[in-house]
Formats: structure tokens, sequence, C-alpha cells
């Protein structure tokens, strides 16, 4: 990758999330992490190479519990943090460091689910309420 390549994909980026960060702000949230995945094609064509933007790939949390000093998840961090307090992730560690099979994921309750749901449905519906 060239010197040019590298700052082109930086503005890229950089413009990408100044974007994104405007129009969660109008819909009441922040993005506390993220990743952006580039590509380069033939040609010398720089893409974006996943998805992004999602509650999947990055980190989206409400702004009125952010500036009262509260994070919220509402995206998949609020679920791996249950399962790192279940003590999943510990259990994978070691069946790894074994070379062993992932054991199975441990069955959540109907009210986490229900709460999981919530918090993807807020993001949802918020993100899609504001016209650019």
């Amino acid at each position: 990758m060239t010197v040019k390549d590298r700052d082109h994909y930086w503005s890229m980026i950089d413009r990408y999330t100044g974007a994104l960060s405007y129009h969660l702000a109008k819909c009441g949230y922040a993005m506390l992490d993220g990743k952006l995945e580039m590509i380069k094609r033939t040609g010398s064509q720089k893409e974006f190479g996943d998805v992004f933007g999602t509650p999947d790939e990055d980190r989206p949390v409400p702004l009125s519990l952010l500036k009262n000093g509260k994070i919220e998840h509402h995206s998949k961090e609020y679920v791996r943090q249950i399962y790192i307090e279940m003590g999943y992730k510990d259990e994978v560690d070691k069946a790894r460091a074994a070379r062993l099979p992932d054991p199975p994921y441990p069955q959540l309750s109907e009210e986490v689910i229900a709460e999981i749901s919530r918090r993807y449905s807020l993001f949802a519906k918020a993100y899609a309420s504001v016209k650019i």
C-alpha cells in the first residue's frame, strides 16, 4: 500500500465516521466503537469491504444516558457482556487453549432475550426515523 492509498482510506473513513456520527446524534445515539474494513479492487478502486453502522458491527449507545455517565449498549456488546458474566468466555478460552471445539452457547433467559430485543428495536426505530 502506498502513502497515497493510506491517505485515501483515512479520508474515506473520516468522511464516513463524520456522517455517521452526525446521523446518530440526530437520532439520539453515539457510537463508542466500531470497525471498518477497507478493500482495494483491481484498478486501484478503494471501497468499504464489509457492513458498518449496524449494532452487530458497532457499539451505539443512547446519548441521553451517556451524557449522565451511563453506558447502555444497544448492540451485540450487550450480549457479549452477558456471556462474559455467565463465564462463557472463560469456557471458550479454556477449550481453545486445549485445542477443543468451542462449547455451545449457554441458554439465555426469556427476560434477557426480551431486553436484547428492546435495545435493538429502540436503536433501529431511532436510526430509521431520522431523515437525512
